[in-house]
């Protein structure tokens, strides 16, 4: 996958995501961080179905470094060090705060997104629910969307 594909499909996420944990002025800097490491490691993700857990996950812990790292500075400016939080973020938090994302939405547009992050491919989960090739995408494009949108408040 070249970097520009990457970029274009995956920015939105990350900036819902680094808006969490790091200023506005600084979001920008911090996807750039993230989309460098996704880039430099996409290729050791043998399945393809984990893509989108791994480039959450690279988005979520490059912001709450980069979150750290500012707060420490500014705390060792001020001359004072506060114990580090530990976040400890397992797949299946993760995937349970994916379903509470799609709770409300259609019933299609969610059972297409959880199958989807439960590592299954397009002709699988088209041929489960018995849905044609475009609307598997359509309906995984809409999934994609909440999950943005919920998971990177």
């Amino acid at each position: 996958m070249k970097f520009d594909d990457i970029y274009k499909e995956y920015y939105n996420l990350g900036c819902s995501i680094t808006r969490k944990f790091v200023p506005h002025n600084d979001v920008e800097d911090c996807v750039q961080e993230a989309m460098i490491r996704i880039f430099r490691y996409m290729h050791t993700i043998e399945d393809e179905r984990k893509i989108f857990y791994f480039v959450y996950s690279v988005f979520r812990n490059c912001a709450i470094n980069y979150g750290k790292s500012l707060s420490i500075r500014a705390l060792s400016k001020a001359g004072e060090l506060d114990e580090e939080l530990e976040i400890e973020h397992t797949f299946e938090d993760w995937y349970e705060e994916a379903k509470k994302c799609l709770m409300d939405a259609d019933p299609l547009v969610r059972d297409v997104s959880l199958l989807k992050l439960e590592g299954y491919g397009q002709r699988e989960v088209s041929g489960r629910l018995g849905i044609k090739r475009k609307q598997f995408y359509d309906l995984w494009a809409q999934g994609k969307e909440l999950l943005i949108e919920g998971m990177g408040r």
